[in-house]
């Protein structure tokens, strides 16, 4: 659950040190990439299966709920501060939670094949969002 919390803090620090210019769904695209473009190799299947058994414990689920709603925090923070709102304003807390949102449905999504890198996915992902979340045709 640190890894969760800790890449939470790395994306709300690499979208503070985005250029000031960038719109905020760039910065906050380029924020979330950066922590997994890293990613040195796929991992094997014993990795998803283990990942999914353990996924599967109620007191896990519990842990990684704490950490997700910790990381959310902080993304928020960031958030305020780079559109000038408050971190009690309910646009920096819609948008933070639209962002933990997609990244853990593209997580929960990659972990049944984590065979490549989650990268394409999350921008996938982020593209549609951007967009608008058009209709599926």
């Amino acid at each position: 659950m640190a890894t969760h919390v800790e890449r939470g803090q790395r994306i709300a620090e690499a979208l503070r040190e985005r250029p000031v210019g960038e719109s905020l769904w760039d910065a906050l695209v380029g924020a979330v990439l950066a922590q997994f473009e890293v990613q040195s190799r796929p991992p094997d299947g014993r990795y998803a299966a283990g990942l999914q058994k353990l996924l599967a414990e109620p007191a896990v689920q519990q842990e990684v709920f704490r950490a997700h709603a910790t990381a959310q925090d902080e993304l928020t923070g960031a958030i305020a501060e780079r559109t000038g709102t408050k971190t009690d304003d309910l646009y920096p807390h819609i948008v933070a939670s639209v962002v933990s949102a997609a990244l853990g449905m593209a997580l929960t999504r990659w972990t049944r094949d984590p065979t490549g890198s989650v990268t394409p996915l999350l921008r996938e992902v982020f593209d549609q969002i951007r967009a608008g979340l058009p209709e599926p045709r």
